[in-house]
């Protein structure tokens, strides 16, 4: 099923979240319907972002860099599926915090 097919065959669209978090960063890709969603994938990397952020109050550039290396893979994947012919049509980005 390619997204642009299967978005007008039966309302299912491809989409895509990246969520940012304290220890780790997740990708989830999933055909959402009207009454239905499918995984395509899942991955997660843990990147520790808060890493010294209780006694620093900032995030480091070594867990920054870590963060920026796995955004990066995310995104090859992202572009792999859409030259696949299965692209997201809506990816979105959200950071989390657990106190």
């Amino acid at each position: 099923m390619t997204g642009a097919s299967a978005d007008k065959a039966g309302g299912v669209r491809r989409v895509a979240v990246i969520d940012i978090g304290t220890v780790t960063v997740r990708l989830a890709v999933a055909d959402v319907g009207p009454h239905s969603a499918v995984d395509v994938l899942r991955r997660h990397r843990i990147v520790q972002l808060g890493e010294g952020v209780a006694t620093t109050h900032r995030l480091s550039a070594a867990a920054l860099g870590r963060a920026d290396a796995v955004l990066g893979e995310y995104c090859r994947i992202l572009d792999k599926l859409a030259a696949e012919g299965a692209p997201a049509q809506k990816v979105s980005v959200l950071a989390t915090y657990a106190a």
